[in-house]
């Protein structure tokens, strides 16, 4: 019966959906969608009856990941799509003359589980690909330009099995070698490894394609919200955020005006590589794919805040 009722809740409000015969099918064992939907019902109750909620710390919060995670569009480059079409795949920034994706031809590649095939696009275009995975026991498809290790990264303690991004660059003889590409999907380990990185070695990345984690399970964390924040200004110095995707794997969070999902895909690209100018997009755009292809995308909408 509740389940019903938020149905016709929704039915209600269903412009804020673009497929409604969606969510009319989905069953009451999709937890993902009814977290969703449960906090869009609450924040429109808030919204109404709790005038504090926009000068809130939450909504604070909320303010500060969309203005760090400001997108701008390419004046002088594309995106295009590398990799699988669908998880595994990722947007990314190029040049149509010189250099395409970064002044070097090297990428790390920082979480592999079962899919390479956004490695191997980019060694067949004459990359030597640096990857670290400590959670799988061979690679699921090799490339003569493939270097894969047993590893995972860390920002504390070294072990065998778990290094930092900066000692796996001395070892490959790269911390003096500017203009290459990050790639990275390391299960929320992104911010502690960034935390632990140095401005200056951060700025060596042309490129950092990522997937960016706990957004919303971080609410209410003083602690990992420090760092969230603190990672993305230290991000900010160097780099500029040129795409933005939900993963619609991810649980979503609404407050006032804003939305918050817990998984987002971003690309950055090195200021001064490019010319930007502020995005006016709607997301997710033709170029994404979502990462479930059962399960509908995640609509991100103006990311952007108004000036």
């Amino acid at each position: 019966m509740m389940f019903m009722g938020i149905k016709k809740f929704l039915q209600a409000k269903s412009h804020i959906f673009i497929d409604y015969n969606y969510i009319r099918g989905l069953s009451v064992n999709s937890e993902t969608h009814l977290y969703n939907i449960w906090s869009y019902c609450q924040n429109e109750f808030l919204l109404k009856n709790d005038k504090g909620l926009l000068s809130s710390e939450r909504y604070e919060y909320f303010k500060k990941i969309h203005t760090l995670l400001k997108v701008e569009d390419l004046v002088n480059g594309s995106l295009e799509r590398v990799g699988d079409d669908g998880d595994g795949g990722y947007v990314m920034a190029y040049k149509k003359e010189g250099w395409r994706y970064s002044r070097e031809k090297i990428a790390y590649s920082l979480g592999i589980c079962t899919d390479v095939t956004w490695d191997k696009h980019i060694a067949m275009g004459g990359y030597q690909v640096y990857q670290y995975d400590h959670t799988i026991k061979r690679l699921p498809d090799n490339h003569p330009n493939f270097h894969w290790k047993k590893i995972g990264i860390t920002d504390g303690e070294e072990t065998r099995e778990l290094k930092k991004l900066d000692t796996l660059m001395k070892e490959n003889g790269h911390l003096d070698i500017n203009g290459f590409i990050l790639k990275s999907d390391i299960e929320g380990f992104e911010w502690g490894m960034f935390d632990a990185l140095t401005v200056k070695r951060i700025s060596q990345f042309d490129q950092i394609v990522i997937e960016l984690h706990d957004f919303v399970s971080s609410i209410g964390d003083c602690v990992h919200q420090s760092r969230i924040i603190r990672v993305l200004e230290k991000l900010n110095q160097t780099h500029q955020v040129v795409h933005i995707h939900a993963n619609n794997r991810g649980i979503v969070e609404y407050c006032g005006n804003l939305m918050l999902p817990q998984l987002l895909e971003i690309v950055f690209v090195r200021k001064g590589l490019f010319v930007t100018k502020k995005s006016e997009k709607m997301f997710p755009t033709n170029i994404d794919r979502k990462n479930i292809k059962e399960k509908q995308d995640t609509i991100l909408g103006h990311w952007n805040l108004e000036d």
